[in-house]
């Protein structure tokens, strides 16, 4: 499987990287070969592999979610997105952009926020990233956009709510906004203590736990 089109400038810039690269294609080749598979049957074979793993992880971190296991939901979702094939539908930005706002990381909800509008528009979207810039303190740009979400669906009630709670909070003082923002402050880091490397490493992991029988992943 080709790895994350994300990384893929990083690994054509580093010989080693490109090294590794041209060797998984020859293994591929090699692989499909002895199983009498062509190379497309394999592409074919492994992406659906790719979804299976996919749904499970999704459905493992909406359960922890739901549980209220926030650390776990998040590497379920961040194991897809930094692993999969798949890393660039919106859902799994979403979801790990609501996850972040449960662990108070806002700049990092908005940021996967963004990621999810920049795949695919929608109120959902919005909502996730107009909560964030709410923690933020950016509150202008919060209700901008609320209010886009609200053209988008005009009947979510949970849209309507939070544009109230906005402009709620646009009509104090700024000593007041200060002191409310000073009482819901967030964290630089959804998983504080967790280095980046630690980070993918758990990730992978958790993603890899999920994988198929007999799957053998490389990642």
């Amino acid at each position: 499987m080709m790895p994350n089109l994300s990384g893929l400038k990083d690994i054509m810039d580093n010989p080693e990287g490109l090294q590794r690269l041209l060797d998984m294609v020859q293994h591929d080749a090699m692989d499909a070969e002895a199983r009498g598979e062509t190379f497309q049957e394999r592409m074919m074979r492994e992406r659906a592999e790719w979804t299976e793993t996919d749904d499970r992880v999704k459905e493992q971190g909406n359960q922890a979610f739901r549980a209220g296991d926030f650390r776990r939901a998040y590497l379920c979702y961040t194991g897809v997105i930094d692993v999969s094939c798949h890393w660039h539908d919106a859902a799994y930005w979403l979801n790990r952009a609501a996850v972040c706002l449960k662990l108070n990381a806002y700049a990092c909800a908005e940021d996967d926020a963004n990621m999810a509008w920049q795949r695919k528009p929608s109120a959902k979207a919005l909502y996730r990233r107009g909560q964030a810039r709410r923690f933020l303190g950016r509150l202008a740009e919060a209700e901008r956009d609320l209010s886009d979400a609200l053209r988008m669906e005009s009947s979510n009630k949970a849209l309507a709510d939070e544009l109230a709670l906005i402009q709620f909070l646009r009509t104090k003082s700024d000593e007041e906004l200060q002191e409310w923002l000073a009482e819901n402050k967030g964290v630089d880091r959804p998983l504080s203590g967790v280095s980046d490397e630690d980070l993918r490493e758990l990730a992978a992991k958790m993603y890899k736990e999920c994988q198929p029988p007999g799957w053998q992943m490389r990642i």
